[in-house]
This record gives structure tokens, sequence and C-alpha cells, in this order.
């Protein structure tokens, strides 16, 4: 199942035994193999592509399920065994720089001999998608609408306003109305990057389309782009440095996204400790 991932996501049965660091002879004989169990052509060979059958892309979905599983279990048992191994934790960008860092600190402090992979995201729903499928142990992001697994809430990020210095808007007091930024040139994240969605419905709320100077993917980037001088940035609370030297102000009107912690089925131990330390880490969210 692992080399017919591989040929799907290369679309070329050499490319898929280079990816494995196998022979291309080899893969192609455990597909066959695998075909005969299955009792159905699951690749189309061609040329110069490989690709899929309706049988191989209605296998697809179970086939990564089951690889991500035994994986899981294999690393599940090593960490039994031995009292260490890896944790992997799926989270959105803003979550990753502003909610993650103290807690996995803290986490690496009390399992040293554990290691941590991150899987990163910039759209909240394709992480939750994911996950879904089997990716991560825990992940840590926007709580999802109607999730079966088990969620234990963390709070709420709060979206503020990042103001270049001197901005005349500034003197109202650390409190304003969005609508007084209309004309403004913003500093806006790139349409692959979910908060886009959150930033443009704030402004249309307002009544207004923002007008970007600059469209970006990292909100480090933008965060400084914004203090420097270049337009507003609408960001979470918990994201924005705390050397920063700029104006950051709160909406009048505030926007508030809740954040959990979440699985496909139950935690691990592995991963249930961190997400005890997790809720016990100072994570500059609203109750």
């Amino acid at each position: 199942m692992e080399y017919l991932i591989a040929v799907a996501e290369t679309g070329s049965f050499s490319r898929a035994a280079e990816s494995l660091n196998v022979s291309q002879p080899g893969l192609s004989q455990q597909i066959k193999q695998l075909e005969r169990e299955i009792g159905a052509v699951l690749v189309e060979r061609l040329p110069r592509l490989a690709c899929l059958t309706p049988a191989g892309r209605a296998f697809l979905p179970d086939a990564r399920r089951a690889v991500t599983a035994a994986r899981q279990a294999k690393r599940a048992a090593v960490a039994t065994d031995t009292g260490s191994g890896d944790l992997e934790i799926a989270t959105v960008l803003s979550v990753a720089a502003g909610v993650l860092p103290a807690s996995v600190a803290e986490w690496n402090k009390r399992a040293p001999g554990a290691t941590i992979r991150l899987f990163e995201y910039t759209h909240a729903d394709r992480l939750a998608k994911d996950v879904a499928n089997g990716v991560a142990d825990l992940a840590v992001g926007p709580t999802p609408v109607g999730w079966e697994g088990p969620v234990v809430p963390l709070g709420a990020e709060e979206f503020v306003v990042v103001l270049p210095p001197h901005d005349p808007v500034a003197e109202h007091g650390g409190v304003i109305d969005l609508e007084m930024l209309a004309d403004r040139s913003w500093v806006l994240f790139d349409r692959q990057n979910g908060l886009s969605d959150i930033v443009e419905g704030l402004c249309r709320a307002a009544g207004f389309v923002p007008r970007g100077v600059l469209h970006t993917t990292q909100i480090s980037a933008g965060v400084r782009l914004a203090a420097a001088g270049l337009g507003p940035m609408i960001i979470p609370d918990n994201v924005v440095p705390p050397e920063l030297r700029a104006p950051v102000m709160r909406l009048r009107k505030p926007f508030r996204r809740p954040l959990s912690v979440y699985a496909r089925m139950t935690f691990s131990p592995l991963a249930q400790g961190y997400v005890d330390v997790l809720r016990n880490t100072p994570l500059r969210l609203t109750k």
C-alpha cells in the first residue's frame, strides 16, 4: 500500500521507486501482488505515466489510513517499551507561532527522551481533513464543527489590528471601529492562508473590501512589515511579538476564534501527556 501511495503521488513507477529507495522492478512486482490480493487493477500503466484506475482511487483513502495507522502503532509500541518516542502534532501556522512554543518547551522538559514532529497547515479545513485521515497523534487549531473524536477546548484567540507607527487611528485609546481603516492599503494574507477568509469577512462586515499593498502566507513577516509602516494587518493577538514597536488595536466588535486540541480516536499516553501540559500552560487565549 505504501508503494501504491507513492505511485499515486508521483505519477510514475520510476519516481516512486526513487522516493522510496527501492528498485523499480521490485516496486512494480509488489503492486502487482497487491492487485492480485485485491482482485482488481489499481494502476493504469502508460508509456510515461502511471495513474490510478477508478478501483485504485477508491482504494487509496483507506490505504493511506492503513499505512498511517501502521506507523502510529509502531511508534506507540516503541514509546511504551522505551518510555520515549515521537509525538506528531498537526496545527495551523498561526497556532504554531502563537500558541505552541511555551507548551512544547515545557513538555520537552518533562519528556526529554521524546521528540516532536510538527505538521503545519495554512488552512484549518485541510488540517481537520488530514487528521481525520490519520495524520498526526493530535491537532491543535480551530475547533472543527461536528468532530467525532475527542476534543479538549483551550479557549479562543482574539483578532487585533497592528497599525503602522504614528497612524492617527492609534490615538483612539486602544479600541477602534474597523471602518476607520477603510481607506488604508493593507498587509493581507495570501489566499492560500485560511486567515485570509477571516480578514476579508471582518472588513466586509465593516463595509469595505481591503486594498492590499502586500500579500503573504507568513504571519511573522507580515506583522513586521505592518509595524514598519507598510499598512495595517489583522492577526490573532497571541502571535503579536512582545517586542513589537507598533500600535496594537482591539476591535470594538471583537472577533474570537475557538481553539482546541483534538484527535481522530483516543489520545495515546504520549499525546495525553502533552495535552495535560498544554492545558496548564499560559496560552494568551480568552476563556
